[in-house]
């Protein structure tokens, strides 16, 4: 797993990659990686300002239990 000096909120498994979902400084950190030579190596990262657009395309696509974690965190950070 990748990690940032931030808060880890998810890792999305999907078939040919998984994103890890961070928050950093403010902003949402988006991590693809691919499974190279027996690892998960690190090839994108994007980052989405904090936005009620983005959250509601979070609440979309990640579960409820996995959203409620996500949101009770943003509460203690800030």
């Amino acid at each position: 797993m990748v990690h940032l000096a931030g808060l880890f909120i998810s890792t999305l498994d999907l078939p040919s990659k998984k994103i890890n979902l961070c928050f950093w400084q403010n902003h949402f950190v988006e991590i693809s990686c691919r499974f190279r030579n027996g690892h998960w190596t690190p090839y994108r990262v994007e980052y989405f300002p904090n936005s009620p657009a983005y959250i509601n395309l979070l609440k979309r696509n990640l579960d409820g239990a996995r959203f409620k974690q996500m949101l009770s965190a943003l509460k203690r950070i800030r």
